[in-house]
């Protein structure tokens, strides 16, 4: 799959979307179904791949096509937005609906599901399904980071420390003046 440069900061963040949901698929498959180990010829260290095979193929496949399309979708994202391919207008409503408060309440999920599903059963086997929706809360939160606008000189918060004067004195080893003594 070929996402070109040129498709809108829109595209490429629902691209890396759908490359965390495919990232997160198999933590969610490992939930709900059991995935046998599939009967060997023999016995060894090498078996362990050959029996392990549908489990390999099931979980390893759709985790390394969800990473590999969210990584290029950021990275070009990232690319088109420091070298400015887009106008600001089509970036700022990008930025708008990356920012909704829904995808707020979204981070928090998560840690609500792990821990209803820990109270409900006294256990803690819902970290599959922690981390399924972990996944897409990530990216939001790696998108969110991306698309924060730039931050003019003027506009600091704090100032930079690089541009203050050196700390000067003229009463350098004196005692202090106010001191009380008993």
């Amino acid at each position: 799959m070929k996402v070109s440069v040129s498709s809108s900061p829109a595209r490429l963040a629902c691209w890396s979307g759908v490359g965390s949901v495919l990232t997160a698929i198999p933590f969610l498959i490992g939930t709900v179904f059991h995935v046998p180990r599939l009967p060997t010829p023999g016995c060894g260290p090498e078996m362990i791949f050959w029996a392990d095979r549908l489990r390999f193929l099931v979980f390893l496949v759709p985790f390394a096509c969800g990473i590999t399309i969210s990584i290029l979708a950021e990275k070009r994202l990232r690319r088109g937005l420091k070298n400015e391919m887009w106008q600001e207008s089509v970036v700022e409503l990008l930025r708008r609906r990356i920012n909704h408060p829904v995808w707020s309440v979204f981070a928090y999920l998560p840690l609500l599901v792990w821990f209803g599903y820990a109270f409900q059963s006294k256990l803690f086997h819902g970290t599959p399904l922690f981390w399924f929706l972990m996944a897409p809360t990530q990216t939001i939160s790696r998108l969110r980071m991306m698309l924060r606008p730039k931050q003019v000189a003027g506009d600091r918060v704090l100032p930079d420390w690089r541009n203050f004067k050196p700390i000067q004195s003229e009463h350098w080893g004196e005692p202090r003046q106010n001191s009380f003594s008993l």
